[in-house]
């Protein structure tokens, strides 16, 4: 999501269960997703529905969704 200004946003769930909005730096389109190069910390939790509904500090209950990224190429 964008904020007033055009900045990328995106909603993360803190340690205590709450919505935080913060800013993240987008980079490129990887098979209609994007990468957010810089924003976030690996093993964050982040909300991918309603997040424009949530203010900063709302209590939320995440349901945690099945990953489908590609697995990563193994290596020999």
């Amino acid at each position: 999501m964008r904020n007033g200004a055009g900045e990328a946003q995106i909603v993360v769930v803190t340690v205590d269960g709450r919505a935080e909005r913060r800013d993240v730096v987008l980079g490129d389109a990887i098979g209609g997703r994007l990468v957010v190069s810089a924003g976030l910390k690996v093993g964050e939790v982040i909300v991918i529905r309603g997040q424009d509904r949530l203010q900063d500090g709302t209590r939320v209950s995440p349901v945690i969704a099945a990953r489908d990224a590609a697995p990563a190429a193994s290596k020999h």
